[in-house]
């Protein structure tokens, strides 16, 4: 069991600084390659919508928002229906078409962006990621042992509290982006109250 521990991969417990880039040799470089490739395949995706305006208008949001970061931060609006927009801790910004239609305002957007950018501030899909590396490594091995020592029923509640501490883990990401966002909102002169108007 010593191993496994052992075997568990750090994440760094700051937040992303501007300019930040990881080092070569750790998991997060990896988690930044992963998303450089993908990033690489949405550019020349036909659901990236090319509207230079729209593009610099989402810019100049996000550098209020976050004017240290605004240089490592890639935007591209994708053409998809759903209320959403992603960030990819190698600062690659997704705004679906969708969410773009829903907002009422500039602060309501701004709300929506701010959440994502903390959320690559706070390096949670890190976080996020080797969690469940980590945990679906214990729960093998757990689930390795009961087996081993006949106990089936065990290792599948041991699966079960695995399952729900992730779910639990990710909760706590989406309040602290909440919080956060909120603040970076108010510190870029947004009314904060439209967030809520959005929900």
């Amino acid at each position: 069991m010593t191993a496994v521990l052992t075997a568990c991969a750090q994440v760094p417990t700051t937040d992303l600084r501007p300019g930040d880039t990881p080092d070569l040799d750790t998991t997060e470089a990896g988690l930044w390659m992963h998303m450089d490739r993908m990033e690489g395949e949405l550019r020349s995706s036909r659901q990236v919508v090319d509207d230079r305006t729209l593009n610099d208008y989402l810019e100049q949001i996000t550098c209020r928002l976050a004017p240290l970061y605004c240089a490592g931060i890639r935007i591209y609006v994708v053409d998809m229906p759903y209320f959403n927009a992603t960030m990819a801790p190698n600062g690659m910004m997704e705004v679906w078409t969708g969410m773009l239609l829903r907002v009422e305002n500039e602060a309501q957007l701004a709300f929506v962006l701010a959440y994502e950018l903390e959320h690559y501030i706070k390096r949670h899909s890190l976080k996020r990621w080797v969690d469940l590396q980590n945990k679906a490594n214990a729960a093998s091995t757990f689930s390795i042992l009961t087996s081993a020592a006949g106990v089936g029923y065990a290792g599948y509640m041991g699966d079960l509290a695995v399952l729900a501490s992730t779910l639990s883990f990710s909760r706590d990401q989406e309040r602290e982006a909440d919080i956060a966002g909120a603040a970076r909102l108010v510190k870029a002169g947004y009314e904060p109250r439209e967030s809520a108007r959005l929900w």
